[in-house]
């Protein structure tokens, strides 16, 4: 009842209204086609990567389900199988560290031949066991981890963001022992440490990026982006530049819905997750999506001004906290649903998790007027 009465007060008077709005793309955001242009790095493989990085050699190192794969000279070398789920990696140093699923943190060293490569344990606090959603190596043999939730899984954001969960995580790891350096955070998704030793740290369910300093970091943080109209993910400094990835863009149908409890708490508990109002990696089938999510198609096609249920983005950050570049794909392209990303020059390599490839694209050069 109170919805209802909040609705109509709004219809009376547009400024009682205190409903959820999403910011429109504009500025650096500004919509775009580039990624529909970049380059397909593993052919016509269909292998859904969920992070990225280049190694101390300089080649890329990815993760698909449990497996560490390597990618030099156009050739895909399968490093190691973790046993379970990975759901982050990063470089320290020489070594790659990655976060397995019921595991915890752990160095994979690759054998140098066909064989499986090794796994040895760094730190298996319970913390770190389920939703560690991205890692950063602080250069001292210290790595921090985002954890997106306590309550949820790593697969579970859909959950979370229904749920306005807030239970997520930064936590230091050192010397085989983990320590929460603040809580109570909205799903963090990516972590990265600046030249100077601040860290930056992405915040999903609250639509922000904040930097961090060496000397603060259980304290928020000043804000470099905030109320984006996307829920920002993972994170890559390339020199004076920060890339964030954007797995989910947001719509007005869910903000929408995230102020009705009562029908949330209904739709959760009688309608199958793959049917829930809320943004998808990717639309596969979208005759078959509840609603369409407002998506007016003709003979199946959806125009590309549509809202969009899912996307493909990544924007950068200049050094004085400006949103300044973006790289985007339609809303009927079907690159969409980038997870990670590394940036080296300029040079961006995006894991397209939704799309089923990496794909690599100039940003130097591939710009729009």
């Amino acid at each position: 009842m109170s919805g209802m009465l909040d609705t109509l007060k709004e219809w009376v008077n547009p400024n009682w209204g205190h409903h959820r709005t999403v910011p429109p793309m504009d500025a650096g955001l500004r919509l775009n086609t580039r990624l529909d242009d970049a380059k397909d790095l593993l052919g016509d493989r269909e292998t859904h990567p969920d992070d990225v990085l280049r190694d101390a050699a300089g080649d890329l190192v990815f993760t698909v389900g449990s497996v560490v794969y390597s990618l030099a000279g156009g050739q895909v070398r399968r490093i190691v199988d973790a046993g379970s789920p990975i759901t982050a990696i990063a470089a320290d140093g020489t070594r790659i560290v990655a976060a397995v699923s019921g595991r915890g943190i752990v160095s994979i060293a690759p054998s140098g031949g066909d064989a499986g490569g090794v796994v040895d344990d760094l730190c298996t606090d319970e913390i770190l066991r389920d939703c560690v959603t991205a890692l950063a190596a602080a250069g001292d043999g210290k790595l921090y981890a985002a954890v997106g939730s306590r309550k949820y899984g790593a697969d579970e954001w859909a959950r979370a963001l229904l749920t306005d969960d807030s239970t997520g995580a930064l936590v230091e790891v050192a010397g085989g022992h983990a320590s929460v350096l603040d809580d109570g955070l909205a799903w963090p998704s990516g972590v990265a440490v600046m030249p100077s030793g601040a860290v930056l740290l992405s915040l999903s369910l609250a639509h922000q990026v904040e930097l961090r300093e060496p000397h603060a970091l259980a304290s928020t943080g000043s804000m470099l982006a905030e109320n984006l109209p996307l829920y920002p993910g993972r994170i890559c400094v390339d020199g004076d530049d920060i890339w964030v990835v954007a797995p989910y863009v947001r719509n007005r149908m869910t903000e929408l819905l995230l102020d009705e409890h009562e029908f949330v708490a209904d739709m959760m508990a009688t309608v199958r997750p793959d049917d829930w109002f809320v943004p998808r990696l990717a639309v596969k089938n979208p005759l078959t999506d509840t609603m369409q999510m407002g998506q007016l198609r003709v003979e199946g096609e959806v125009k590309s001004w549509a809202p969009a249920r899912s996307c493909g983005i990544v924007f950068r950050i200049d050094p004085d906290g400006r949103v300044v570049d973006s790289l985007h794909s339609r809303v009927d392209s079907p690159r969409h649903g980038m997870t990670g990303v590394t940036a080296r020059d300029g040079v961006v390599v995006l894991a397209a998790q939704g799309y089923g490839n990496l794909v690599e694209i100039d940003a130097n050069t591939d710009k729009t007027e």
